[in-house]
């Protein structure tokens, strides 16, 4: 509730430097950024009491009152991609059409930090939690799609394409064990 009253204060002061046309000054940065890393407590606290439909709501709305230019924008954008994943996670397959809903609300989520930021290990972050999805999934190729994205910085997605040749592999091995003929060995592994 404190968290709640402090947003609302916050809100009430960019409010009204805004209606007083007031310049952008280093009050109304500290103000928007104060704000900002509020709903980032709020998300976090969130995602940690397993309300990820929440969280994900504290991140658009972040997103969309403060821009991505705020320093709590790439924290609680991340939140919003594991918070996405793991609401994809926990939905049956047998609920396919919620399941692809899912799906698309990650890959969206994820794009859009791997866009904003793709030089962050957070958008490495982002790509590595759509990889998973399309390893939960089967979706061997899309995975290693998204593990090859170009110009990254850390050595997370090298990890994700090992991850996805162990699996091609074992599917490659099941073929041949189970339904005969040889497969083909993936390059890229």
């Amino acid at each position: 509730q404190r968290w709640d009253e402090a947003m609302t204060n916050y809100r009430k002061a960019l409010d009204f430097a805004q209606k007083t046309k007031v310049k952008e000054t280093e009050k109304v940065t500290q103000t928007r950024d104060a704000l900002a890393q509020c709903m980032l407590v709020v998300a976090r606290q969130q995602f940690g009491k397993n309300q990820l439909e929440e969280c994900l709501t504290s991140a658009s709305t972040l997103i969309k009152e403060l821009g991505t230019e705020t320093p709590a924008a790439l924290g609680i954008s991340s939140l919003g991609v594991y918070a996405a994943l793991n609401l994809y996670s926990k939905i049956p397959d047998e609920q396919k059409d919620a399941k692809e809903a899912a799906l698309q609300r990650l890959v969206k989520v994820a794009t859009f930090v791997s866009n904003t930021w793709p030089q962050k290990p957070e958008a490495d972050d982002a790509r590595i939690a759509l990889g998973n999805s399309h390893l939960v999934g089967g979706r061997i190729d899309e995975a290693l799609k998204d593990a090859e994205y170009g110009d990254v910085r850390s050595a997370a997605p090298v990890e994700l394409i090992r991850d996805v040749c162990i699996i091609a592999r074992y599917r490659d091995a099941e073929t041949v064990m189970g339904r005969g003929g040889a497969p083909e060995r993936d390059r890229r592994c």
